[in-house]
């Protein structure tokens, strides 16, 4: 079951070329098994190579390096060669004046991008689910979000691909008990001291038995509708910046001839110009 809804992930958007070659990012959690194995399973079908990498952030102690051990040790088992890391987060984000998950994710993301450069890796997979996507929806509707940031996690930006995108927590962890595959439990996942814990821990939880049993299902669909309405309009709105901008400058009657939706996604891509033109 969720091995055909990978493949058929990979297939509609087109994630996987023959010849590719594969870093999987492998925390040791059960979404980054189920990732890495079921592209394990799949890597003669698609003709891929596959490495994992592993980032050690210096925070949770002991805790850390028997994940660290556990991501070598299965990769090894695999046949896949993995890369590890070990970073000191809490430093990095304190020297960089950022979050200690700011930080995390650039570690981590530089860690992947000088792998892909040195092996010649071309994709990045990371174990994003549904159950994640769903967090992240709510979290940018709390905050205050345009239409884009209601999309959800996209299925691919760049060389990321998100393989298990469409795969709820619950069929993950089916997966990883049918296939006998141990994980490990990051503790700091389930205490609330972070938002996107309480979300996962609390609310959701309580929507689904209150208001709507499938609302992870709901959520991430109506993400798809929201995405397509967006992509629309964002076209319609660099046609007009391709024809009616010069130089980060408009004609203002050119501009207020427009629906208000495209006049916010230009400014919005005149303001993205002119910071890049400053940097």
């Amino acid at each position: 079951m969720v091995l055909d809804i990978i493949k058929k992930t990979l297939r509609e958007y087109n994630l996987l070329n023959n010849g590719d070659s594969v870093l999987v990012g492998l925390s040791g959690g059960a979404d980054s098994v189920c990732l890495t194995h079921a592209l394990w399973s799949l890597k003669n079908e698609f003709d891929i190579k596959l490495y994992t990498a592993h980032i050690n952030h210096g925070i949770r102690g002991e805790e850390a390096k028997r994940d660290e051990l556990f991501a070598e040790n299965f990769s090894k088992k695999l046949g896949i060669e993995c890369f590890v890391l070990n970073a000191d987060i809490p430093q990095i984000a304190k020297d960089t004046n950022v979050s200690e998950e700011t930080a995390g994710r650039n570690v981590r993301y530089n860690f992947f991008n000088k792998l892909c450069e040195k092996y010649d890796i071309n994709k990045v997979a990371t174990a994003h689910n549904r159950n994640d996507n769903a967090e992240t929806l709510l979290m940018n509707f709390m905050r205050g979000s345009t239409t884009n940031g209601l999309c959800g996690i996209p299925y691919v930006r760049g060389n990321i691909i998100r393989p298990i995108l469409n795969v709820s927590r619950d069929e993950i962890e089916k997966y990883c008990s049918d296939n006998r595959l141990e994980y490990m439990t990051d503790s700091t996942n389930l205490t609330e001291d972070y938002t996107r814990n309480k979300i996962r821990h609390t609310l959701l939880p309580y929507i689904q038995k209150e208001f709507n049993t499938s609302f992870i299902k709901t959520v991430t669909e109506n993400a798809c509708l929201i995405k397509d309405d967006s992509d629309y309009l964002d076209g319609i709105a660099e046609d007009f910046y391709k024809h009616h901008i010069r130089n980060c400058a408009v004609n203002i009657e050119d501009l207020n001839n427009t629906d208000i939706a495209i006049k916010r996604r230009v400014l919005r891509l005149m303001l993205r110009d002119i910071y890049n033109s400053l940097n």
